[in-house]
């Protein structure tokens, strides 16, 4: 059995105290796999883990006749894992794929001929298939929060800045530091005007534009409504692709969600038997 984008091997660890096989792990940081073979000598000596960058040439045969799992694989993760496995003929290939948006070219084909040959088949950008994946469901209410406020704060910078550069034209802010949220509106504009080169008058009603990006935060989230309804539906699209793309190599495939969605969003799995 094979654990594609292992991290320290916990996957693997589970896989081979359930199923009793020996597991091997690809992971291309060599320190995680150093400490994850360390635990798996300790908790479970079946599960042996490789150094391998799984995105570069893959010209061996390691993965024929193999049951291949990927949990969360992101973007070209799992897109490599589909066309290399699919390729050397594993047994078998489960998968959940995650951030679709992440690959090296900035944007998706897609994977299957059929979808290929569609006069309305479409390429998606990585901001696009982000989309797919803007769920949280498992974030602490705290962690929550704080997002919120972060939004709130950078929109009523973004209003803050417009009116000091008489421009009216969106100022990219690089990401902040966390303990900035626990701080004030104040402090957070003084921080990203420090980052931007900008000068702050002494006369700013820093509540005014705090309220300012509240309501600005309100309007975001009913324009949001309507774009999310689509969220579902582009995962599913990416995934019956992939499907297809499975059954045009020989492999019957089932798609089926593992867990709950309480759990996590990102709960599809496909499942994929060669024939």
């Amino acid at each position: 059995m094979i654990d594609w984008c292992c991290g320290k091997g916990h996957l693997a660890r589970v896989l081979a105290q359930q199923s009793g096989q020996a597991v091997t792990g690809y992971e291309r940081d060599s320190q995680l796999v150093t400490d994850g073979n360390a635990l798996a000598l300790r908790y479970a000596p079946s599960v042996h883990l490789l150094q391998r960058d799984v995105l570069s040439p893959w010209p061996d045969t390691t993965l024929t006749g193999q049951h291949c799992v990927a949990l969360h694989a992101c973007g070209d993760l799992h897109r490599q894992l589909l066309r290399v496995a699919s390729k050397h003929r594993a047994a078998r290939i489960s998968l959940s794929p995650c951030c679709y948006h992440l690959a090296h070219t900035g944007a998706h084909e897609p994977l299957s001929h059929f979808v290929q040959q569609q006069q309305m088949r479409c390429t998606l950008t990585a901001e696009q298939m982000r989309l797919a994946v803007q769920e949280t469901v498992t974030a602490p209410a705290r962690v929550r929060a704080l997002r919120v406020k972060a939004n709130q704060w950078r929109l009523g910078f973004d209003a803050l800045q417009r009116k000091l550069r008489n421009d009216d034209c969106y100022l990219p802010v690089p990401s902040h530091p966390t303990a900035l949220m626990h701080g004030s509106f104040r402090e957070f504009c003084e921080w990203a005007a420090q980052r931007k080169g900008l000068s702050l008058p002494t006369t700013i009603e820093f509540e005014h534009w705090e309220q300012e990006g509240r309501e600005r935060w309100q309007q975001v989230c009913q324009h949001e409504l309507v774009r999310h309804l689509f969220r579902r539906p582009l995962e599913l699209w990416l995934a019956l692709d992939y499907a297809l793309f499975l059954e045009e190599h020989g492999y019957r495939v089932r798609i089926d969600e593992f867990c709950s969605r309480s759990l996590t969003p990102r709960n599809l799995l496909l499942d994929a038997r060669a024939s």
